[in-house]
């Protein structure tokens, strides 16, 4: 199944596109996606742990199964004080 990955606000730093699209068996979960992102994109290993993510623009756990055409969003938490 195709899943499309969006890179937003400062992790972009990490990765030298906005988009890309992964390929991964059916039955996936958010954990497989994290998995292939960093095979692809190995700078982002050391931020990934930080990071949020959305599938199809709802905040989700890595245990959340993924879809054929999701959209996975990557993004860094909010910070303040």
């Amino acid at each position: 199944m195709k899943i499309k990955i969006s890179v937003l606000g400062s992790t972009r730093t990490y990765t030298d596109e906005e988009e890309f699209f992964i390929e991964l068996d059916h039955m996936s979960t958010v954990s497989d996606v994290v998995q292939k992102i960093v095979e692809i994109k190995p700078d982002l290993q050391k931020v990934m742990k930080y990071l949020s993510i959305s599938v199809n623009n709802t905040l989700v756990a890595r245990s959340h199964q993924v879809a054929d055409n999701d959209e996975v969003a990557l993004f860094s938490r909010p910070g303040g004080g």
